[in-house]
């Protein structure tokens, strides 16, 4: 049963902390995280330590039988109430710039299947994954899982402020977007400056396209302007910055009509992150695990989801037992 009215949750291929960002404040105890990076851990700690005082952080590679094996059965004597996760998804996400050898895709299914291993094992009554779109085509049938998957593809600029279509995977209600009235653009992460600007104006040239305006720079550069009153595109791990030939940069036009580059903080403003987080690692790696976090608003309207059917669930109960 949760302890003190909470649910006790774990958090596989945890990254930066999203899934505990989304569940700040809410009756979701976090009893273990898992992550095979050291930075990610220690950001984690860094975080939220102080709401999940016994969490256990474990540098496991969950892609390996034998640690995945011995974690899922650990897990097994703990109660767990739900199981959460963000699968990598740079293995089959469309920005890949290389083919995935035979054997990377190997390691990364057996991440997948050591995954869905611990689910079965602790028998969670809610659990969810995150990853890109791609993965669907990627996850095991009913006769190898043992039950159907319900895979639900989540638009989060429905949620928060940002275009970015992800699957959701697991067995969790459907989530409920705060309604129109709520929805938030580029304009509400803007933070205060100083920022960084790009290079002198007179040598753009500016081309406008429906819903963009893409700015050309001297050389082999390019900057994208981007629409304070829209949500923002897709935050990627590589950063604003993609390959050495064809750098691109996000930018914003301020109230002087001067263009500057997007901050780390308005990155991590877009994903859903909270004024007050901080990476244990440098900018560059901190933007990375900004593009692989889930976008934290949709992370908190299916955490919102998933307790109010567990309440619902408990009154039903409740109500069976008055009866008897």
């Amino acid at each position: 049963m949760p302890k003190a009215g909470k649910l006790r949750a774990i958090d596989l291929c945890c990254g930066a902390g999203g899934w505990a960002c989304a569940a700040r404040g809410l009756p979701i105890e976090f009893i273990a995280c898992v992550d095979l990076a050291d930075d990610c851990l220690e950001t984690w700690r860094t975080n939220h330590r102080a709401d999940h005082p016994d969490c256990q952080l474990k540098r496991i590679d969950l892609s390996d039988p034998v640690d995945s094996g011995a974690f899922a059965r650990w897990a097994v004597g703990q109660n767990i109430d739900l199981i959460l996760g963000g699968i990598p998804c740079e293995q089959v996400s469309i920005m890949r710039q290389s083919p995935l050898s035979d054997e990377s895709l190997a390691d990364w299914h057996r991440l997948i299947d050591h995954c869905l291993m611990t689910v079965q094992a602790c028998r969670a009554p809610y659990w969810c994954f995150e990853d890109v779109i791609q993965i669907d085509r990627h996850l095991p049938g009913p006769l190898l899982y043992g039950s159907e998957i319900t895979v639900r593809r989540i638009d989060a600029s429905l949620y928060g402020p940002q275009k970015r279509i992800r699957s959701f995977f697991g067995a969790f209600p459907p989530p409920t977007p705060p309604g129109d009235g709520a929805r938030r653009t580029l304009r509400d992460c803007l933070r205060p400056g100083p920022h960084l600007t790009i290079a002198a104006e007179e040598t753009f040239e500016r081309l406008r396209y429906p819903g963009r305006a893409i700015t050309l720079l001297s050389g082999d550069a390019t900057a994208r302007v981007l629409d304070l009153d829209s949500p923002a595109p897709t935050v990627l791990a590589g950063g604003p910055h993609r390959g050495q030939r064809q750098r691109r940069n996000w930018c914003v036009e301020d109230d002087r009509g001067r263009l500057r580059v997007l901050s780390l903080q308005e990155f991590a403003a877009i994903q859903g992150f909270p004024e007050d987080f901080l990476f244990s690692c440098g900018a560059c790696r901190a933007q990375e695990m900004v593009g692989r976090a889930i976008p934290i608003y949709v992370g908190r309207a299916i955490l919102k989801a998933i307790l109010a059917d567990h309440r619902t669930r408990e009154a039903a109960n409740a109500a069976e037992g008055g009866e008897a």
